[in-house]
């Protein structure tokens, strides 16, 4: 979605009053890094149950992940509504599609913030009290844990930038300068996809089941087997 937007926009660049090129580049620019969030969203609960710290979540894994996607999903159809709402030539409409993207915009924003602390509240409890997993030395989930930061900051600062041009409408600053675009949302949505290329839960998660059922012998007893390892 991300590169067809892109390709829409370079569309739009040669043809501007080509309607199909903006329309384009307008949803699906937008709309992109609410999926990018729903994949975000739903790596925690899973990361969770990895390293058997279940009674640790601030929130039931149970509904972590559906309480933040179900989030994700009003903020994807609202966005939704506001760039549709855009797609006309009646101004009064377009100025309230501006609104409802707004809207939108903040709204993931503030997902994006609860998430965070969520994550930060649990990573504390489980420094504080550690599983039997978290001790194995060739688990290293803590690198998990910061990349898990890293991609909820950079999703933080491009809604909020981008919260910032539609509150500006369109003939705002951040508007009227393409380099914010490509600043703060293309290289934000593509460091977020980069950094789960090299640092993906999926191998925390791997890395716990190769411990197998008998990793723990007793109350925070590591198996000979895994002291070997380490």
């Amino acid at each position: 979605m991300e590169c067809a937007g892109y390709y829409g926009r370079v569309w739009n660049h040669r043809e501007p009053k080509n309607f199909g090129a903006f329309c384009l580049q307008g949803i699906l620019i937008l709309i992109a890094p609410v999926l990018f969030a729903a994949t975000i969203y739903m790596t925690l609960g899973r990361m969770i149950k990895a390293l058997n710290a279940e009674h640790l979540a601030p929130i039931k894994v149970k509904w972590l992940t559906k309480v933040f996607v179900l989030s994700d999903l009003i903020c994807f159809f609202t966005s939704m509504a506001g760039v549709g709402l855009q797609i006309t030539i009646d101004r009064d409409m377009q100025k309230l599609g501006v609104k409802v993207c707004l809207a939108g915009l903040i709204l993931q924003a503030f997902v994006v913030s609860w998430f965070f602390l969520v994550a930060v509240r649990f990573h504390r409890r489980l420094i504080l009290k550690p599983t039997t997993v978290t001790q194995l030395g060739w688990v290293k989930w803590r690198r998990y844990m910061w990349a898990l930061y890293v991609v909820c900051v950079a999703t933080l600062v491009r809604n909020i930038v981008r919260a910032v041009e539609y509150g500006q409408g369109f003939y705002g600053f951040i508007m009227h300068h393409e380099i914010f675009l490509y600043l703060f949302d293309a290289t934000l949505m593509g460091a977020v996809a980069y950094i789960y290329v090299f640092v993906h839960p999926g191998r925390l998660i791997k890395k716990t089941q190769q411990a197998g059922p008998e990793k723990v012998m007793g109350e925070g007893t590591l198996m000979s087997s895994f002291d070997q390892r380490t």
